[in-house]
């Protein structure tokens, strides 16, 4: 009987904590970032909410331009794209430790405390730099649970996404 209130506890403890973003970065190593001083943007998949949209171009050429590179509209040295998806994916590991219990033995409860099955919105975004003189990727950095619905930590996770992601960019012209 611990052991099941114990697993229980954690299980609740684990659906309320908020999840870690997840940063991955793939790069050519061979590619000199020095020798880059322009970018400009190329299409890729928009956030479909118009003000997150917006959030990352203006913290992704933030970035870009604390590093020394201007945005230029046409022949540019590196061109920018980010791809965002909000997915749901369904969290099964709340009922998991559950599965052979009787929730009927422990009395009458509120539904909320017995197994159940919840859809989790997973929040990924991916950005690409292309070498626009040879139209080959250089530089790809994704990162899960990048943005979240809640107005109050939407814009801090995309701010964070962005600066973790672009901390493992490589040298540029100012760095």
């Amino acid at each position: 009987m611990k052991k099941l209130i114990f697993l229980a506890a954690i299980a609740l403890l684990a659906s309320v904590a908020p999840r870690a973003q997840t940063v991955k970065v793939d790069y050519d190593r061979s590619i000199d970032f020095a020798k880059f001083k322009t970018y400009s943007w190329i299409e890729g998949r928009r956030a479909s909410d118009p003000q997150i949209h917006n959030l990352i171009v203006i913290e992704i050429e933030r970035q870009l331009q604390s590093r020394g590179l201007k945005k230029v509209e046409a022949r540019a040295d590196l061109n920018i794209a980010y791809y965002a998806s909000l997915d749901e994916n369904i969290n099964a590991s709340a009922v998991e430790y559950a599965k052979s219990a009787s929730w009927k033995k422990w009395g009458d409860h509120d539904p909320v405390y017995g197994p159940r099955m919840v859809a989790v919105p997973i929040a990924r975004m991916s950005l690409h730099i292309v070498d626009a003189s040879t139209n080959s990727l250089i530089w790809r950095a994704s990162a899960k649970d990048a943005y979240t619905a809640n107005q109050a930590k939407g814009k801090k996770r995309v701010i964070e996404a962005v600066e973790k992601m672009m901390s493992k960019l490589p040298p540029t012209s100012l760095e």
